[in-house]
């Protein structure tokens, strides 16, 4: 019953689903935070699409080839790969938006997570860091950081936002997904990073 709980929670707040529900987030919250110009609705469209269905189309393709032992990439080894490849993807989104819709804090918002994704990929390169720990507790931070503007309905988010980030490395461990220190090193890299991004960029 409890695998069967962490599971589901690791997978419905997987790191790949997380731009696009931070963007979701914020449009819904306070759209002028990152200055609209186009239905949020099709923004949305393309960074759940490019930052998320689509590296996980890869990460089949790479099971499909044997790239890959596990779509659950329990060895290190198996990860340097998949998360380059996804941090080559983060960017490419970022240099789409830049040329195709030059929103400053959408920008910011894409490099912010392009960087999120470059530190765990090199931190992959040193140890099995939890993705699912970075990826929440950079959100987590990224809501922080703009719940002063953001109003009550913010502070809120942000408050539901750090819970669920418990919530996602406690059920990482309830898996053996990783060890007490490959998630606590995921959660402090997450959070430093998304924490240097909003106050260098923001």
């Amino acid at each position: 019953m409890i695998r069967t709980a962490a599971n589901l929670v690791s997978w419905v707040l997987h790191p790949l689903l997380m731009p696009a529900v931070v963007f979701l987030v914020i449009a819904s919250v306070n759209p002028s935070l990152i200055q609209l110009y186009i239905p949020p609705f099709w923004i949305f469209t393309v960074i759940l699409v490019l930052t998320g269905i689509l590296p996980a189309l890869n990460m089949v393709l790479f099971r499909m080839m044997g790239t890959i032992s596990s779509l659950h990439l329990p060895e290190r080894k198996d990860r340097l790969m998949p998360f380059m490849f996804i941090t080559m993807v983060y960017l490419a989104v970022t240099y789409l938006f830049f040329s195709k819709y030059p929103s400053p804090s959408i920008l910011r918002l894409m490099t912010l997570m392009s960087a999120v994704c470059a530190a765990g990929t090199i931190a992959t390169v040193f140890m099995k860091v939890s993705i699912h720990a970075l990826s929440v507790m950079a959100a987590s931070v990224v809501f922080a950081c703009l719940s002063g503007d953001g109003g009550s309905p913010m502070l809120l988010i942000t408050a539901v936002s750090f819970c669920l980030a418990g919530l996602v490395m406690s059920a990482r461990l309830a898996l053996d997904a990783h060890t007490p220190a490959e998630v606590y090193t995921g959660g402090t890299i997450g959070a430093a990073t998304a924490w240097i991004g909003m106050v260098w960029l923001f």
